[in-house]
């Protein structure tokens, strides 16, 4: 909801210049294209990193993968003046790595060891789909729909540990862990608004309402423990799991800045 109220509080900032342009036409043509990207990381720089439009880790605009932070890229292709193909391509990848000072198992007094766990997330979501526009002033209104298809490979830890497992060290311990590959597929309608503030450049922002299916291959863990005087590792697997769900969202918060040409 904030991220709702944000983005009309940005538009709404942005009338009293569309007032004063009102008779200028910054619209497209038919036939032109148009290049976007996601304007949110500039508006957080610019209002000093407070990240209040940032997405969270958490499901995407139509509940089909996550991202964390992704590139969004969009493009359209205006059939007429008031009817546009659209396509949009999310990545999303995220790595972190933590270090922590552990006592070293047989060592003398203070001397530490380094246990690393490094942990990343991939996602890819490509959508397609067909934009109708109301109204000939900069200010425009638009709806429409598209398909989304999506794949991941989310939460894989892996773990390194500054100890080796032996007989004074013969604990059980995590190694690996991943929540498995994903694939999604799902359609949604969209309403919003897009407003040309210079010659062929806009800012737009949207809201929709989705239909979306996710396939996940399955969960798994690696661990290791000391057998019969070595380390041996035992990996689990999860069944996989299915899950069909109908979604609202705000386009993850984005305000895309296009350009058309």
């Amino acid at each position: 909801m904030k991220k709702i109220l944000l983005t009309l509080a940005l538009f709404t900032c942005l009338l009293p210049s569309f007032a004063q342009s009102g008779s200028k036409n910054n619209l497209p043509e038919a036939g032109e294209y148009s290049i976007g990207f996601n304007a949110v990381p500039l508006i957080d720089f610019a209002l000093d990193k407070t990240r209040i439009f940032s997405n969270t880790p958490a499901s995407s605009s139509s509940g089909i993968i996550s991202f964390q932070q992704p590139l969004t890229l969009s493009g359209k292709y205006m059939k007429d003046a008031s009817t546009a193909y659209r396509a949009t391509l999310m990545l999303g990848y995220e790595r972190n790595t933590n270090n922590t000072f552990v006592p070293k198992v047989g060592g003398d007094i203070g001397e530490d060891v380094t246990d690393t766990e490094i942990s990343s997330n991939f996602g890819l979501r490509v959508s397609l789909g067909k934009q109708f526009y109301r109204g000939d002033r900069n200010l425009r209104g638009f709806y429409g729909y598209e398909g989304i298809i999506g794949v991941s490979r989310e939460d894989i830890v892996k773990k390194k540990y500054g100890n080796e497992l032996d007989a004074t060290n013969s604990g059980n311990r995590l190694i690996k862990s991943s929540q498995g590959r994903s694939i999604g597929i799902g359609a949604r309608g969209f309403v919003g608004l897009e407003y040309f503030f210079a010659t062929k450049v806009s800012l737009s922002a949207e809201f929709g309402y989705g239909l979306n299916y996710q396939f996940n291959a399955g969960a798994s863990e690696v661990s290791e423990e000391f057998k019969n005087g070595q380390a041996e590792e035992t990996e689990i697997k999860m069944p996989g799991s299915q899950e069909f769900n109908m979604n609202a969202d705000n386009a993850d918060g984005r305000i895309v800045f296009s350009f058309y040409f």
